[in-house]
Parts: C-alpha cells; structure tokens; sequence
C-alpha cells in the first residue's frame, strides 16, 4: 500500500482502487453481464466483511511501523533474502529439500523469532471453537519451510481472522506434521508419471477444488453419494440428462435433470446461454450451483434435490461462479 495518511485510510483507499479496478476488468470481459464486487453480497454480510479487511489491514500497518523494525515490504519477497529483522507482506517459500513451496501472507522477523502469519477472511473456527484442521495444517507447513530457511531461529505461527490464534509447533507437532508430509510424498517419487485418478482423494477436500470438472475420480465419486448419502458436504455442483427445459422469462430457463445418481432434480433460473440452447436429451454438467436445500440433523447428508442460478428477488443472490458444459445428444 502507498502511504498517503493514516493506516485506516490508506487501507479504505486501497480496497476501494482494487475493487474499482476489478470491476473495470469484469466489466471488460462481461460487458452488460458483470456483476458490481460491491453488490454480490447482501448489505450486512458486505459491510461485516468490508470492516474485517480493513480491520486486519489497519492493525497490521500499524505494527508493520513498531519501533525497530522496517516498513512492511511489498509483495513477491523471497524468505532467504530477509533482512534479519522487519515484517514483510507475500513473502515466497521455495524449500527443495521438503518440495515445498508457499506464499505467506505475513512473515515477521524480530533477533531469533520468526512469525508467520496467516490472514483470514473465511471460516476458520469449527463448531467447537477450534481451529479447522486443514488450516492448521497448512500453518505446520510453513512452520516446516521457516525453520529450513532460518535453523536457527525460534518459529511461531498465527492465523489472524480478526482475532489471533497461535497454532502450536511444538516437538510433537512438529514431527506429527513431518510424518504427514512424507507419506503424502511417498505416493509421488521425483521423477515419476502418475494417472491423476488414482491419486484423487474425493471427499471433503472436494468442496472448492477448482478441478472437479476435469478430475474422473470425482466425477466418479459424486452421483453414488448424492443418491446414498455421505458423512461430509458436498459441492453444489449437478449433471445428468435434461428431461425438461422450460422458460422463466427472458433471460433465464428452468431445467429438469435426471442425474447421474438417478434422481430427478429441478435447477430454477438458469442464465447461461449453454443451457437456454439445451434440449431434451443433452447431458449437462453444472458447477457451483446456489440451493436452499439444508441439511438437517445429525445423520448422512444429502444432496439437494433443487438448485439455482439467479435469485429474481435478490439481485445479488446469484451463482456467479457457475460453469456449464453442454453436451447435444
């Protein structure tokens, strides 16, 4: 960030130039169809996120200036390149030795400590309060890569989501981690070629993955557990046979699915030109759907029987990050 003023403001102003300059590169892209950054949210989610960014950014200025240290640096900064005391924002991880590589979003070095943190604006907490296990894995790895870049420093690592959590590095976490990469490293040698199907895990890790599309073990997977359930959440994603495909007015259709899991299943406000062409008989494949379908209890869950795109009575309620494939019969 450019120092103009005062950490709030300079943090205010920053966020405003990155959303501006987003939109302009949607509005490039999408013309009449991008959505406005601002407005994906509903009013009060956006304005709680709004102060959590600007709460972190704004602390995290102000200790960047403590007495003692340098100024926070900019992005793309090398770990072995610090100087032996400051804070430096985006700092590069590159450990051959643990074939590891990593970008941490704040590293501070003060004599023999080292502080990695991680900055959050998500989910971080589990229903007890704790801290979900794959964040504090991803901590432990960085923790594994500073004590390889600095062996002599003391490494302590934090996740910020407007309230700091240590994670723990003890010796036990220590070695706990280390196992957990060696035997994730086992299944892939240096050097070797592997069918990316049978390394494919699916499960919880699947929400998210930005390759479902393309990974066969999850499409695999996915239509047996929406048609008998499973222990863990499922990404809002469909495909299967369309049975039906009505219009809900200009722009949008309703379209009937059978799925691959036998089901009949109902997506409401379909924007995407993809499937307004779409005819009986094409299979279809949606990713990143919107439903209000919840689960309920304590039991397996269930995939939704019924999806959207388009909300008609909120403008923001929308599956902006939807993807469509068609497939003519």
């Amino acid at each position: 960030m450019e120092r103009r003023g005062s950490p709030a403001a300079d943090a205010a102003r920053t966020l405003e130039e990155l959303l501006d300059d987003a939109d302009a590169r949607l509005s490039d892209r999408y013309e009449s169809e991008a959505p406005r950054l601002r407005e994906l949210l509903p009013y009060m989610t956006w304005r709680r996120k709004r102060r959590l960014v600007l709460d972190l950014a704004e602390r995290h200025l102000i200790s960047s200036k403590a007495s003692g240290a340098a100024a926070l640096g900019g992005g793309k900064q090398s770990a072995a390149d610090l100087p032996f005391r400051g804070v430096w924002a985006e700092v590069d991880f590159n450990v051959p030795a643990l074939r590891l590589r990593g970008r941490a979003d704040l590293v501070e070095r003060d004599a023999g400590l080292v502080t990695v943190r991680d900055l959050k604006t998500g989910r971080v907490l589990d229903a007890e309060g704790e801290v979900l296990p794959h964040i504090e894995l991803q901590l432990r790895l960085y923790g594994l890569m500073a004590e390889s870049v600095w062996p002599s420093c003391r490494v302590r690592l934090a996740v910020d989501f407007g309230e700091e959590r240590e994670i723990a590095f003890d010796e036990a976490a220590r070695c706990e981690t280390q196992a957990w990469l060696d035997a994730t490293l086992l299944r892939v040698p240096v050097g070797c070629d592997f069918v990316a199907n049978a390394l494919a895990a699916p499960g919880a890790g699947c929400v998210g993955c930005p390759f479902r599309h393309v990974c066969g073990a999850y499409m695999t997977w996915a239509p047996h557990v929406w048609r008998e359930g499973g222990p863990t959440e499922m990404p809002l994603d469909t495909w299967g046979v369309v049975v039906d495909c009505a219009s809900a007015g200009p722009a949008s259709v309703h379209v009937t699915l059978r799925d691959d899991g036998g089901r009949l299943i109902k997506v409401f406000h379909v924007r995407s030109d993809d499937i307004r062409g779409a005819h009986v008989g094409d299979h279809v494949w949606m990713f990143n759907l919107r439903s209000r379908d919840r689960h309920l209890g304590t039991g397996l869950r269930h995939h939704p029987l019924n999806f959207y795109e388009a909300d008609p009575n909120d403008a923001t309620d929308r599956a902006w990050s939807l993807q469509v494939f068609h497939s003519p019969v």
